[in-house]
């Protein structure tokens, strides 16, 4: 008897545990609740705060590397490399050896590291122009920028090249 009697009470027992265990059901919906049972808050209201952020320039004078080619994306367009530097002849002693020569002609040999983006198997096109000003920095910098441009008088040659960068040796 008092087994039997064990048996309903613990019966009993877990019936009211597992009874009491239940949590009341959430009805998601458009009104907010407001009863006892749980701790929902709604929030229908919110502020964000939005930013541009432009990516600064960067130095690219000194580096005594230039970049060559371009390429098109699909979220920013075609992006185009412009590189621009001076050509001087060696130094002599004597300062009035290059008063009365002209331009016979030009031979620019590009050494290639093993950098690259993009197809290497597309010939590349370079155009090699004359500038109408002298690069000098601006005001009160010492390097020039990747926003930096100057003009261009003339195209004085231009090439399309298949490059293969991974030759260390290779040259245009």
């Amino acid at each position: 008897m008092r087994l039997r009697q064990f048996h309903l009470a613990f019966l009993i027992i877990s019936l009211f545990i597992v009874a009491s265990c239940q949590k009341v059901d959430i009805q998601y919906g458009n009104q907010a609740l407001d009863n006892q049972y749980t701790q929902v808050i709604r929030v229908d209201t919110f502020s964000v705060n939005l930013a541009t952020v432009f990516v600064d320039s960067f130095a690219t004078s000194g580096t005594g590397v230039a970049l060559l080619g371009g390429y098109t994306d699909t979220a920013f367009g075609r992006i185009d490399t412009k590189c621009f530097f001076d050509l001087q002849p060696p130094p002599y002693s004597h300062s009035t050896v290059y008063d009365s020569t002209t331009y016979d002609s030009l031979r620019l040999i590009l050494k290639l590291t093993k950098n690259y983006y993009g197809d290497t198997a597309k010939p590349l096109h370079i155009d090699v122009s004359r500038l109408s000003q002298q690069i000098i920095f601006p005001v009160n910098t010492s390097s020039f920028y990747n926003v930096d441009t100057f003009p261009i008088l003339s195209k004085i040659g231009s090439g399309e090249f298949i490059v293969n960068p991974t030759f260390y040796t290779d040259t245009l």
